[in-house]
């Protein structure tokens, strides 16, 4: 099992996710977010998995106290990161958000390392006025973070090779598989190559060449994936895809990266994709 103390800020999904898995691998977990209650619904969706988990025999009830009990709640980024030996920022997608954090819990440690889990924004863009930049540098978790085995461990400028070392290893820690980004690209590797994939799914489809469930038929069949294209952004939601392929035209300017007009039909009828009911595909929803 891991020994150090973990320090996460933010829990939404992915954060949540990320302070169970260091709990369940070991580490001493200190957890926080600034909504009210956040951290409350935590601690209950914890009781609720490891509750789950036991009775099922997916693990013992020792295993299940244990993981509890390294789990704590705090009042501050200061509180959260201050005896960290790494610290997790999982808040949302918005540089001025995340700047602040890392400037808190900059001032809050002398050592510890410092990851973001951002899947858009570069660690190079949370850096100003840090007294420590070298400690910082993307981890990027992929959803569900207690299911995903990969990881993206992405080297900014300012990243020294012991936070990069740091950030493989605890990634290895935390039972994950760590690839590294020697230097920083918007979008990374994963997402790069996957809005690639829908790009040309959408093209293809757009200009009547195929149809959507031809499409997914043949990617599945011919390229052994395990979803199409289309049914993929209905699980990820279609809002999602639009505005990453939105916030990459606006970056660049490039009228090639614009979000497909299909897209933008998608998002106006609200057909977001599963979890509207609605998306490429008709969903039943559940009640």
């Amino acid at each position: 099992m891991a020994d150090g103390v973990v320090g996460v800020i933010g829990l939404g999904q992915m954060g949540s996710q990320i302070a169970l898995l260091s709990a369940l691998r070991g580490f001493e977990t200190r957890v926080y977010d600034v909504a009210p209650g956040a951290a409350e619904r935590f601690l209950r969706w914890t009781d609720s998995y490891l509750r789950d988990r036991t009775e099922k025999g997916k693990i013992e009830p020792g295993v299940a106290d244990q993981t509890r009990s390294r789990l704590s709640a705090q009042s501050s980024v200061k509180d959260c990161a201050g005896p960290a030996d790494f610290v997790v920022e999982a808040v949302a997608e918005d540089v001025r958000v995340k700047r602040a954090v890392f400037t808190e819990a900059d001032r809050a440690t002398a050592a510890a390392h410092l990851f973001t889990n951002s899947s858009t924004i570069v660690s190079s863009k949370l850096i100003d006025g840090l007294v420590h930049p070298e400690r910082v540098c993307n981890v990027h978790f992929f959803n569900p973070a207690l299911v995903m085995d990969l990881v993206e461990v992405v080297r900014g400028l300012h990243t020294s090779d012991a936070t990069i070392t740091a950030a493989m290893d605890f990634a290895r820690s935390l039972g994950k598989t760590p690839v590294l980004l020697k230097k920083e690209v918007r979008g990374f590797a994963v997402n790069r190559v996957l809005d690639s994939i829908w790009r040309e799914s959408l093209y293809l489809v757009e200009n009547e060449v195929i149809s959507v469930e031809d499409l997914d038929t043949a990617i599945t069949k011919g390229l052994g994936h395990p979803m199409g294209p289309f049914r993929l952004m209905d699980l990820v939601g279609i809002d999602l895809v639009y505005s990453t392929q939105m916030d990459a035209y606006k970056e660049t300017g490039d009228e090639r990266l614009a979000p497909s007009h299909l897209l933008v039909t998608k998002i106006e009828n609200g057909e977001l994709g599963k979890k509207s009911g609605r998306g490429w595909y008709s969903y039943q929803q559940t009640t």
